[in-house]
């Protein structure tokens, strides 16, 4: 009977780890092909990933589900930045380094802000696919994350031909900084200064 609950414990420890596993933050991977000619992609700081067939520019739209192989049925994506040009800039990528190596100097990227969404996706086009992986936003600095293309076989860099940005949702408004808001109170002040006494002066006349 002991030997049968420690068993259970254990079975429900080693679960419950592989759950937490699956569901937090770390640098995910898929690919696109087959055999030789297969291309991997890695993100850092993504929480789901997907690969598909063909260019993420002509693929992702405002019709076009992501994530549908993990259960997503969200549509209405938007391009924010890409790295050869494109998008509303709304998001945008303030560094995207190339590396090396996968696991001793791979590349690395951040985005300017996340601009109050729940919904935001990198998307890491070479050869004949991409990979698209959903930001985790709950890590210490989800604005930042390392990122690799190589060729499946062998492990070689496979070169990049475009990052870019996609987000769903209704974007937060940029908070103007406070020097703006010094020079907005500043400038009320002063037409209102110009107002009073420009009324002083017509009633003196």
């Amino acid at each position: 009977m002991i030997l049968r609950i420690l068993t259970a414990l254990l079975f429900a420890t080693v679960l419950s780890g592989a759950l937490v596993g699956a569901a937090s933050a770390g640098t995910l991977n898929c690919s696109v092909g087959s055999g030789g000619s297969a291309t991997n992609y890695y993100l850092g700081n993504a929480t789901v990933t997907q690969c598909y067939v063909g260019n993420d520019t002509n693929t992702i739209n405002d019709a076009f589900v992501l994530f549908s192989d993990a259960g997503f049925t969200k549509d209405g994506w938007v391009l924010a930045d890409k790295s050869d040009g494109g998008g509303n800039q709304e998001i945008f990528f303030t560094e995207l380094t190339v590396g090396t190596d996968l696991n001793t100097d791979p590349g690395t990227w951040s985005i300017n802000s996340l601009r109050g969404l729940d919904h935001i996706v990198i998307s890491l086009k070479t050869a004949n696919g991409f990979g698209a992986f959903l930001l985790d936003l709950t890590v210490a600095e989800p604005t930042s994350g390392t990122w690799f293309t190589e060729v499946a076989k062998n492990g070689n860099i496979r070169a990049l031909s475009h990052a870019s940005i996609y987000y769903n949702g209704e974007l937060a408004p940029i908070p103007l900084p406070g020097a703006a808001w010094l020079m907005l109170t500043g400038l009320a002040g002063f037409f209102g200064w110009r107002r009073r006494n420009r009324k002083q002066a017509a009633a003196a006349s």
